[in-house]
């Protein structure tokens, strides 16, 4: 029990040090900082991520949620009105992510944003003008051909996107 208390405790100091993330709490809940103006909190209690501030959500060489939700399924990431840009592969291999709510501040999704998490349905705001490559890339079950996301629906006021079938597409089709 020691050991495994110590490793989680060595994983999130070296989270804040690699990502600048400040963790406040490790218990029930988890709070936290990335960059200056985003802040997230976790409930354990609804198994949400909510991620709060103004501006662009900072983009990551790797993703600061994957250490932290390790064996920890079926969350939903929330990410809150005032965000403006999801960095690049903020959640990329954060498989413990089932469902994911998008406000419609944001403008920009950033490459391999949400690759390989469990998501299964992306709804896609009419604020939304950029996405990066692979933003969507779905995980798939590594002995089997099964793939996770299964559709990505664009608000019908999306002056930039749309969607059918579950398919991403540009105006344009």
């Amino acid at each position: 029990m020691k050991k495994t208390i110590s490793f989680i405790l060595a994983v999130i100091m070296t989270l804040s040090v690699l990502f600048g993330l400040n963790i406040s709490a490790f218990a029930q809940d988890i709070h936290g900082k990335i960059g200056d103006n985003i802040t997230f909190d976790y409930k354990k209690e609804t198994k949400t991520l909510t991620l709060s501030g103004k501006g662009a959500i900072i983009d990551c060489d790797v993703s600061p949620f994957i250490s932290l939700f390790e064996n920890n399924f079926n969350n939903k990431i929330v990410i809150s009105s005032g965000i403006t840009y999801i960095g690049e592969n903020l959640f990329l291999g954060a498989s413990a992510f089932t469902s994911v709510e998008i406000a419609n501040t944001v403008k920009e999704i950033g490459e391999s944003a949400f690759s390989s998490t469990r998501i299964a349905v992306f709804n896609i705001p009419s604020s939304v003008t950029t996405i990066g490559d692979y933003a969507f890339c779905p995980l798939s079950d590594q002995n089997s051909t099964t793939m996770f996301t299964t559709a990505i629906n664009v608000d019908a006021a999306n002056n930039f996107f749309t969607s059918r079938d579950g398919v991403l597409y540009n105006k344009d089709m």
